[in-house]
């Protein structure tokens, strides 16, 4: 039984649904069901990503993250799908976690290789092996800009590849003794949270541009346009010495910070 929403989108008077087996289109006008299409999953994936683009319905359970489907929107056909429990099973030993963009650009990476698939078809752009440039590390976490792709890496998780999104060739490598928790990209700088310290790092070279020391490692960094951010992941956390911390991008230094141990439960976004 398919009996939950998991995520919702709407275009054109026609609401685009996520499901825990599939997906689901509703004609709002109408208030008629148009399609409903269960993904080839066997099992609940609980599809909380949902993207429309070019007349195609991408559905992505935020766990795991290397499964993806793919629907027509007019008539809710599966086009294709990543999905090694399933489908592509010769994967599923080392299966490959796929990062999805706003504007429906592809990347994934296992422990050795790194692609970009094609959004309509779901075939491989570009592929390359990564490990002769990060001495057979494996990647840890993924960050995807318009400037590049960016990884964690390295053998205690404290090195970053940038890879060039087109074709896939090294733009840097920065290697540390720090360990990266966290990895964001925004104002031309690619952002690099360790054990006790915020780095920020020139997106086209590499080069270190400032660090901020003293920063709680349950902090995630996080970006906007123009604003940078440290969040505490787990704000119960009394050890913790601001919740939340709004940093200059250009130079580390803290705007303004925030502390609240004692969150009430809220119904707002």
């Amino acid at each position: 039984t398919d009996n939950q929403i998991d995520s919702t989108l709407v275009s054109n008077s026609v609401l685009y649904m996520g499901t825990d087996y599939g997906a689901a289109a509703f004609d709002l006008t109408k208030q008629a069901l148009i399609w409903y299409q269960p993904a080839s999953a066997s099992t609940a994936f609980q599809f909380r990503n949902i993207l429309l683009q070019s007349g195609m319905l991408y559905l992505q359970p935020t766990m795991p993250d290397n499964t993806l489907y793919v629907f027509n929107t007019q008539d809710g056909k599966q086009i294709w799908a990543y999905d090694p429990l399933n489908i592509n099973k010769q994967d599923f030993s080392d299966p490959f976690h796929i990062s999805l963009t706003s504007d429906a650009h592809i990347y994934a990476h296992n422990s050795s290789v790194v692609r970009a698939l094609n959004p309509l078809t779901g075939a491989v752009i570009w592929e390359t092996n990564y490990l002769h440039w990060t001495n057979n590390d494996a990647i840890k976490q993924m960050v995807v800009s318009n400037n590049g792709i960016f990884f964690i890496t390295g053998p205690g998780g404290g090195d970053i590849l940038a890879l060039n999104q087109q074709d896939g060739s090294k733009l840097w490598y920065m290697p540390s003794t720090d360990v990266y928790s966290s990895l964001a990209v925004g104002q031309n700088h690619v952002y690099a949270l360790g054990a006790q310290t915020l780095y920020a790092l020139n997106i086209h070279t590499g080069t270190l541009l400032w660090q901020k020391s003293n920063i709680s490692n349950n902090m995630q960094t996080s970006t906007t346009q123009n604003d940078l951010y440290l969040v505490d992941t787990n704000p119960y956390n009394a050890d913790t010495t601001s919740n939340a911390i709004n940093l200059d991008p250009g130079t580390g230094k803290t705007l303004w910070s925030i502390q609240n141990i004692n969150v009430i439960s809220s119904t707002l976004p």
